[in-house]
């Protein structure tokens, strides 16, 4: 694990790096208020040893990035976004996938919309859907399974999941998940 602090404009922001920088990259990005610290180091460096540069960070105005007065903001959601762009600028890198939890996913959503040639892929953890028109979506089902991607490209064979279900650490998924990849 490398710790790096990038700038960007006239703020910075606390990132950590996993992984061989030639390797293709992820980018996690947290929730509103929580730490990069919640993607948990031992995950980190599970995806790592499976052949990704793995890239966290704190957004603004959590963890070690850059604090502005509470309730003065100064910065939008279309900013944020734009952050992750500038992290991975900053770890040259072209294209990630980019899993977000919470607003993250929120983020990201916003991200494959201003930046579609930087998204290789997209997982929403937890996250609700961006833009106009959620109003008429459909109810959440009482159980929800995960999309059926092709898994075994990004972390090797693995089973479907449902919502709730436990995963082999032991852990059970946070809530509805979605993934996406993006070919080519």
């Amino acid at each position: 694990m490398s710790e790096r602090m990038i700038r960007v404009k006239d703020m910075e922001l606390c990132t950590e790096s996993f992984g061989n920088p030639a390797h293709p990259a992820v980018l996690l990005i947290m929730g509103a208020t929580a730490s990069m610290l919640w993607w948990e180091e031992d995950f980190c460096r599970l995806l790592a040893e499976k052949g990704f540069l793995v890239i966290r960070y704190d957004n603004r105005d959590t963890g070690r990035s850059v604090s502005y007065e509470p309730g003065q903001p100064g910065y939008t959601f279309e900013d944020m976004a734009d952050d992750a762009i500038a992290v991975l600028d900053a770890y040259e890198v072209e294209k990630a996938h980019f899993a977000g939890m919470s607003m993250g996913g929120m983020l990201i959503q916003i991200i494959a919309l201003r930046h579609p040639h930087r998204v290789q892929g997209i997982s929403l953890l937890s996250t609700m859907y961006f833009g106009p028109g959620w109003e008429e979506l459909p109810p959440m089902e009482a159980k929800v399974e995960l999309s059926s991607i092709p898994w075994e490209r990004w972390t090797g064979p693995i089973r479907k999941r449902s919502f709730g279900t436990p995963l082999t650490n032991g852990a059970s998924l946070p809530g509805p998940s979605i993934c996406l990849t993006r070919k080519g």
